[in-house]
């Protein structure tokens, strides 16, 4: 189990994510129109191939909410926060620099992040799809 765990590279640790240089690979779950939070002003897209970032990084407003993207060191893990039926699963490039872990975190499996490249679509597993 992940908990209490301090600063980006013991999360990573934690969740069993090795080796990660500057950059790791999470993931996220989409719409198939590749948009989180669809109909709001936070809607954002996840296109292949795009680099997404933050307009208003703020990182320490909370765990959940504005301010930052969240992403999961598995797939599977976005199942907790987003459950539309056809949704799918992207695979992010992400500087270990534009991650941020909150202390005593609710959801240790979750990560926000300023800035990350949308490599492809996966299967829950992240394998590719």
């Amino acid at each position: 189990e992940v908990t209490n765990v301090i600063g980006n590279q013991a999360w990573l640790a934690a969740n069993g994510i090795e080796g990660a240089g500057e950059s790791v690979t999470l993931f996220k779950r989409v719409s198939v129109e590749f948009l989180t939070q669809e109909g709001t002003p936070n809607q954002t897209e996840w296109v292949i191939g795009s680099t997404v970032t933050h307009p208003a990084w703020n990182p320490m407003s909370g765990e959940c909410g504005e301010g930052k993207f969240h992403a999961c060191s598995r797939p599977y893990f976005c199942d907790e926060f987003r459950s539309i039926d056809g949704d799918i699963y992207v695979s992010i490039k992400i500087a270990i620099a534009d991650l941020h872990v909150w202390k005593d975190a609710e959801y240790p499996h979750k990560i926000a992040f300023r800035e990350g490249f949308v490599i492809s679509v996966v299967d829950r597993w992240g394998d590719p799809a």
